[in-house]
């Protein structure tokens, strides 16, 4: 985020998929004085304006502006149309900001108004802390909008494409606390607080409020901090008309609202914590309506389908209409080519398994250090990111993180089933974002004339190759995870495995066996719908399977000797028994979590767990 302390990594990669100049057209510094001067410190954390004719970034720069004597970070505005760049931080009669500007900023649809926070922008704002403030880039006019105190704190948290609504929140300094929404035009306001503390409950907070696109509700998260110790947390919706609450993601990892969609039916939010088959952050596009999360930083191949614990998804921002979603990320498997082993822009359409990354040099070669931000216009076509790599345009000496902006286009093939999945034999085409119909970002497809054939298609119990691996079947047959798990005495390494094909309408003919588990000992299998990576038991055991989970039947492990025990049952025959189960009734494509359990007098608390299976249901 400051000037660059560079790695020599040797050499710079060219990246194959993004070496065609018609791909790059458009690119533009945006962080540039009204002469297309360099900036003398660096520029941060880029908002694009709905319309794309307006970028506002941070900046310490001394020399974007003249006048700018206040050794501070203060808010620029950079007009596309006039080629002009302003300072927007200052007050009616052009006052600067006592206070670095640098929290958050957002922009209306046409960059008329810019929602930022400051201090001592206004006479009545004599406190150190900051206040939010509305500029009127038509008028020229700063409004304060909060009033802090010694003690207290307001921060802007969203702002309409109209300009009409606005969100801050407000607190001490060490904690969150309100969160208001007030409608400039009607004057409805709207107020959340922390609850105080109740029997068992020590602490309620609430932070990370996100405002949709026609002002109509605000996301934010609500912390419980138990009395036990244990943590609780939910990501809830506020309808701004009729105050009424709801509940959107109830806590599994620590999750914080990034962005939503114009009309707040989608929700992008980010996952922090380490599960087992991800990576150490994760976002999500949470559809409101049919309650799917879909995971956005995915590999566009697999084998893995995330990056590495350490890799992960750090910032992003969704289109208009929930379609597209730019973000950052340092997993070099985003997109196939990724060779720097810095974070990189992407947008990636959920509807299909692809992405294409946005930040390269004119001529399609790769950059030189890391894009810490990146941001994005309503409809998709434009991204703005800051980075700190100078090969981009010609004339970057600065040595500064820079803002630049272009097109959002990549390589994309033909996608004549329309499944989301281009042609595997097709050669890739030029196109901007949005792409027409009947195209993809991604080769995928191994049989383009029918839509329930490609890449990650589920490969249930008809003997046929849905998802163009080469294997049939394997989705419902499963695969081991989260494995070793051992006996108490750490001498039996258990396994576990299964033979058959998982389909409910069989009745039977799914075996999941348990292996090398101490013998004569009572034991069952349970299974839920998610994964987890707990400790259990103090001897080195995994809890693999999150809550709520289902019992299986008790039976004995049988054998003999040290290790020569084992669990089995038809868990197909099971399930057809069993109508009302965990899970069901199964439309085929469910994900199981399974697991063994077992009575283990080595074991601290008297009992182990078996590593863990995972297999899809099919129909």
């Amino acid at each position: 985020m400051h000037a660059r302390t560079r790695v020599v990594l040797g050499a710079v990669w060219m990246l194959g998929a993004l070496a065609t100049s018609s791909w790059a057209q458009g690119l533009e510094r945006v962080s540039v004085t009204s002469t297309g001067g360099e900036p003398d410190q660096a520029c941060l954390r880029p908002v694009l304006s709905g319309d794309g004719s307006a970028v506002a970034y941070f900046s310490r720069a001394t020399n974007l502006v003249p006048g700018d004597t206040n050794a501070t970070d203060d808010l620029f505005v950079r007009d596309r149309v006039a080629q002009t760049t302003t300072r927007v931080s200052v007050g009616n009669a052009g006052q600067q900001s006592t206070l670095s500007t640098l929290s958050r900023a957002f922009l209306s649809q046409d960059g008329r108004f810019v929602l930022f926070d400051a201090s001592g922008l206004d006479p009545a704002d004599t406190d150190p802390q900051p206040d939010v403030y509305l500029r009127d880039r038509t008028l020229g006019t700063t409004t304060l909008l909060s009033t802090s105190t010694v003690f207290t704190h307001h921060f802007p948290i969203g702002l309409s494409a109209d300009g009409r609504v606005v969100a801050s929140s407000g607190g001490s300094p060490d904690q969150s606390g309100e969160l208001r929404v007030v409608d400039r035009v009607s004057g409805l306001v709207r107020t959340l607080n922390n609850t105080p503390p109740a029997p068992g409950v020590d602490a309620v907070f609430l932070s990370g409020g996100v405002l949709s696109g026609d002002g109509r509700f605000l996301d934010f998260k609500r912390e419980i901090y138990l009395a036990n110790g244990d943590f609780a947390g939910t990501i809830e919706r506020l309808d701004v008309a009729s105050g009424a609450l709801s509940v959107l993601v109830n806590e599994v990892y620590f999750e914080l609202p990034e962005q939503s969609s114009f009309d707040g039916r989608f929700l992008l939010y980010t996952q922090y914590g380490v599960t087992v088959l991800s990576g150490s952050t994760g976002l999500f596009r949470l559809d409101t309506l049919s309650g799917e999360a879909l995971r956005i930083d995915v590999h566009q191949t697999a084998p893995p389908p995330f990056g590495p614990w350490w890799s992960g998804a750090y910032q992003g921002v969704i289109s208009a209409d929930g379609a597209h979603v730019a973000f950052t990320s340092d997993d070099d498997g985003i997109v196939p080519g990724d060779t720097n082993f810095w974070r990189n822009a992407f947008v990636r359409i959920p509807a299909q398994r692809g992405a294409i990354r946005v930040d390269f040099d004119a001529a399609g070669l790769d950059t030189d250090f890391e894009t810490e931000w990146v941001t994005m216009s309503a409809d998709a076509s434009l991204v703005a990111f800051s980075t700190s790599a100078d090969n981009l345009l010609p004339g970057d000496t600065n040595q500064w993180e820079d803002v630049y902006l272009r097109g959002a286009c990549g390589p994309h093939y033909p996608d004549f089933d329309l499944d989301g999945y281009g042609d595997s034999g097709a050669a890739s085409v030029a196109q901007c974002l949005p792409a027409p119909a009947g195209w993809s970002v991604n080769a995928l497809d191994c049989d383009d004339g029918a839509a329930n054939v490609h890449a990650f298609a589920f490969d249930g119990c008809d003997g046929l190759d849905n998802d163009c691996d080469g294997t049939t079947d394997e989705d419902s047959s499963g695969t081991n995870y989260c494995a070793p798990n051992f006996s108490g005495d750490l001498v039996c390494a258990t396994t576990i495995s299964a033979s058959g094909c998982l389909s409910v309408t069989a009745g039977s003919g799914y075996l999941l066996t348990a292996s090398n588990l101490p013998p004569q000992r009572p034991g069952l299998f349970f299974y839920g719908l998610q994964s987890n990576w707990a400790s259990w038991g103090g001897a080195g055991n995994m809890l693999c399977v999150f809550g709520p989970r289902q019992r299986l039947p008790v039976s004995s492990t049988g054998g003999a000797g040290t290790c020569g025990g084992s669990l089995s049952i038809d868990l197909a025959a099971w399930l057809a028994a069993n109508p009302a189960a965990l899970g069901a009734p199964f439309a085929g494509g469910e994900q199981l979590y399974l697991q063994g359990w077992y009575r283990d007098v080595t074991a601290p608390l008297g009992t182990s767990l078996t590593s863990a299976w995972t297999v899809a249901v099919s129909p």
